[in-house]
């Protein structure tokens, strides 16, 4: 920077309002198209009372490679503009040159703590205090040259009535410095989170052209690279586990109940041989059938007289083919499958009984399995955290499959409440957003005729469908969405632009830089601020079609 006495004849001249903020006069300083910038200051202004400001204004001139001038005569600026090195002009046309520091100190410069001499003794000659120093008085001059002395310590005894000796009180000084570095420090904090931290988004609202969508594409989880010549996307397959635990009522009916049994009396009056009667043998009685428990020899019947008697019976343990109380038979002579009727047999059955119960059915189970697959519609959210932001996951190649699945009957069986526990395995396919980006813009490229840009893709109102599973790392899809484009928009030129600005302001700002475009919504964080970052690079600019 220049510190001459030479009167630049062409210097850049910034006025500066009274109420501006040091980042606006540091905008305006970086924007000046001058060598030379005559910064001038209103003596009402605050904005260089601070030694911060004015080193942050020395900064962005250095940075700038430019050489400043402040213009005032306030002696608090001048002081300020010596300790940094920064030249000062009486008026636009005066020569500028560094101040000398004239010994006023500004209000948040450092102050030195002069401490008592530990070494120093007490002599009998000289007046001290009970506390073993020589009481002394300390003054500082403010920015005005006034005299701002410390309070007054209470003296001992042995000094009252001491003349032009005062104690300075030290608890009341550093609490000052204290309070200053604070100061400094929180204006600092506060400055860098103005600038560092607040974020904006700028929605441009643009009139576009329309360009229908309907294509096919693959999703190939074995392929390392897409190629949206051939519509192939490099996928990847994704995959969590859930384990679930529910109850279900049974809903199955079944009769079941106690079979009848009984005893036969059985006696051969046909023959005079034995016969064998196999255990399972059915017998009728009552218009019921029966078989017998266990097998049994029928004697032979007894000759004479030209006929047969009858031999002995044997009795012969029968049981009913079915439950219940129908087969419960009196005294009743039965008959026996593949014997004459000659073969006596009487008896008579109790003990039958029946009821309907309910029981886990087919029926049941497979509602149960369709309960879980839809109860775990957590599964969706935990494949797309997986996914991330980078990567859009496609709900409709959802799939599920049972690793494990139980109830705590087995099928067929009398149940009322019944215990599922499972678990299932759900896969899903996902492409990264950057290549389906620009698959979706070489579809729309056909449209692109001359200078123009893809405002929207339509990526995201896609609506997909499952056309074939080629394997279990191969499918295809289907969309059909509406893509939009129109003349180019530079994006980054509008944050630049909209840096730093009235948030009310934006609207008028962006529609002055294309005909197409006709407003803009705007939106900050934190959402109380009136103004949008003053660094561009925080600013993100989207935009959103019109076809009215």
């Amino acid at each position: 920077m220049s510190n001459s006495n030479v009167k630049n004849p062409n210097p850049g001249v910034l006025y500066l309002d009274a109420d501006t903020e040091i980042t606006e006069a540091i905008e305006q300083l970086k924007e000046a198209k001058d060598q030379e910038v005559r910064l001038v200051v209103p003596s009402r202004s605050a904005l260089l009372q601070s030694s911060v400001n004015v080193k942050l204004l020395k900064k962005a001139a250095q940075d700038s490679k430019k050489d400043l001038v402040l213009v005032t005569n306030d002696k608090i600026t001048k002081n300020l503009a010596g300790s940094a090195g920064l030249a000062v002009a009486s008026s636009v046309k005066a020569s500028a040159q560094v101040p000398d520091i004239n010994g006023i100190a500004p209000k948040d410069k450092d102050i030195e703590i002069i401490e008592p001499s530990q070494e120093a003794q007490p002599k009998e000659s000289k007046s001290t205090s009970s506390s073993g120093f020589e009481a002394k008085h300390i003054s500082l001059s403010d920015d005005e040259g006034e005299v701002d002395e410390l309070s007054r310590a209470t003296k001992p005894d042995s000094l009252k009535g001491s003349k032009g000796k005062k104690v300075p009180d030290y608890g009341k000084l550093n609490k000052r410095i204290w309070l200053a570095a604070i100061t400094g420090v929180t204006a600092i904090v506060f400055i860098l989170l103005y600038v560092f931290v607040p974020t904006g988004k700028v929605i441009i609202l643009a009139k576009a052209k329309k360009a229908s969508l309907d294509f096919n594409f693959i999703l190939d989880a074995a392929s390392s690279s897409s190629d949206p010549s051939t519509q192939t996307l490099a996928a990847k397959k994704l995959e969590v586990n859930k384990d679930l635990s529910f109850e279900i009522i049974a809903t199955g009916k079944k009769e079941v109940g106690n079979k009848a049994t009984g005893t036969l009396a059985v006696k051969n009056c046909d023959d005079v041989s034995t016969h064998s009667l196999p255990a399972g043998s059915v017998v009728s009685g009552g218009g019921k059938n029966f078989t017998t428990l266990q097998t049994a020899t029928i004697p032979a019947g007894v000759a004479g007289g030209g006929v047969v008697a009858c031999s002995d019976s044997i009795d012969v343990q029968i049981t009913a083919s079915a439950p219940g109380e129908p087969y419960n038979v009196g005294p009743t002579n039965f008959s026996i499958a593949g014997y004459s009727s000659l073969y006596k047999a009487s008896g008579q059955t109790s003990g039958g009984s029946t009821k309907t119960v309910t029981i886990l059915s087919a029926e049941d189970i497979s509602g149960a399995r369709k309960k879980a697959e839809q109860e775990s519609t957590s599964a969706k959210d935990d494949l797309s955290k997986k996914a991330g932001d980078d990567m859009r996951l496609f709900t409709e190649t959802i799939q599920s499959d049972f690793i494990d699945f139980n109830t705590s009957v087995p099928q067929d069986s009398e149940a009322d409440k019944v215990n599922v526990t499972t678990k299932i395995k759900y896969t899903g396919f996902a492409a990264k957003n950057t290549d389906l980006d620009a698959l979706f813009d070489k579809q729309v490229e056909d449209e692109l005729k001359g200078n123009k840009q893809v405002y929207q893709n339509g990526v995201s109102e896609g609506k997909y469908t499952l056309i074939k599973q080629f394997s279990t790392d191969k499918v295809q899809l289907g969309v059909k969405t509406s893509a939009f484009y129109g003349d180019p928009i530079d994006k980054d030129a509008i944050a630049k632009e909209a840096a730093g600005k009235s948030k009310k302001d934006i609207s008028d700002i962006v529609r002055q830089k294309a005909e197409q475009i006709t407003g803009a919504e705007v939106e900050t964080w934190p959402s109380l601020m009136p103004n949008m970052p003053i660094l561009a690079g925080k600013i993100t600019v989207d935009i959103k079609v019109s076809t009215n």
